[in-house]
C-alpha cells in the first residue's frame, strides 16, 4: 500500500484569484481597443474624406445619352415600327427634359407639358408641334410615313440640343 497516495489539492493558479490582475488586464484590453480605434480612424477614415473632398462629383452628360438613345430609336423607322418609333422618341425628349431642367415630364399628359414650358428654355412651339406629332401617331393612330418620322426625329435631336 505504499504505492497509493493521497490526492493533493488542486493547485489554484494566482492570475484568476487575484482581482487585481483581472482589472488590470481589462483596462489593458480597453486600452488597446481604444488605441487600435483611433489609429484606424485617423489613417484610413481621414483617407477617404480626403479623397471624397477632392474628387469632383461626376456630372451626367444626359445630352449625349438622349442623343444615343434617339439614334437607336431611328432604327424602328427602318423596320418600319413607325408607332413605337414615336413612342420612344416622345419618351426620351420628356426624360431628357426631365433631367436637364428637374421637372416631372414623363409622368405628364402632353397638355400637362405644355401648360408648364415656361420651366425650360425652349421655343415653345416647336416642343408643342412635336409633342403633338407624336401624339397623333400614337394615340389618334395617324398614319405616319418614314418622311414623317424622319422629320421627328430632326425635331427631336434639335430640340434636345437646344434645352
Amino acid at each position: 500500500m505504499e504505492d497509493i497516495h493521497s490526492i493533493k489539492p488542486i493547485i489554484q493558479l494566482p492570475i484568476f484569484t487575484n482581482t487585481q490582475i483581472i482589472i488590470f488586464w481589462i483596462i489593458i484590453g480597453i486600452i488597446f481597443f481604444a488605441f487600435t480605434y483611433f489609429v484606424i480612424k485617423k489613417y484610413f477614415l481621414k483617407k477617404k474624406k480626403i479623397d471624397s473632398l477632392n474628387s469632383k462629383p461626376q456630372e451626367i452628360d444626359y445630352k449625349s445619352q438622349a442623343l444615343e438613345k434617339i439614334k437607336k430609336a431611328r432604327e424602328q423607322i427602318k423596320l418600319n415600327n413607325l408607332k413605337k418609333f414615336h413612342l420612344e422618341v416622345t419618351d426620351i425628349i420628356k426624360e431628357y427634359s426631365a433631367k436637364k431642367h428637374q421637372v416631372n415630364f414623363p409622368k405628364m399628359t402632353t397638355k400637362e407639358i405644355t401648360s408648364q414650358l415656361d420651366l425650360i428654355p425652349i421655343k415653345k412651339d416647336k416642343f408643342k408641334d412635336f409633342l403633338k406629332q407624336c401624339d397623333l401617331v400614337k394615340f389618334a393612330n395617324k398614319e405616319s410615313k418614314k418622311d414623317l418620322a424622319q422629320d421627328i426625329y430632326k425635331t427631336g435631336v434639335d430640340i434636345i440640343h437646344k434645352i
